[in-house]
């Protein structure tokens, strides 16, 4: 699995001319029709970034397995009609 983690580069304020960001927008820049950049508010930059490590983090989890009961449970719930089966008595007369 090939890693792409955000990464972060900074440019002194004076070398670009942007607009000043607000939270909850991003201003897509774009040169001759073309994007060339994403302005976002550093609050939604940070949130960004912990998305990104979150996303990282639950790619790196083993996967789940079902148990046998598990999977006895799916079975029924596709077979049966209506509403899923939540009830704790009628699960124990199914599965014991």
């Amino acid at each position: 699995m090939v890693e792409m983690g955000l990464k972060s580069k900074k440019v002194a304020s004076n070398q670009v001319r942007i607009p000043t960001p607000e939270r909850g927008t991003a201003v897509h820049v774009t040169r001759y029709g073309r994007g060339q950049s994403v302005i976002l508010h550093p609050d939604d930059f940070g949130r960004l970034r912990q998305l990104d490590e979150l996303a990282d983090r639950a790619s790196r989890l083993k996967p789940l397995r079902f148990t046998e009961a598990g999977r006895r449970a799916h079975f029924e719930e596709d077979r049966s009609a209506g509403e899923p089966i939540e009830d704790p008595e009628i699960l124990r007369r199914l599965f014991g």
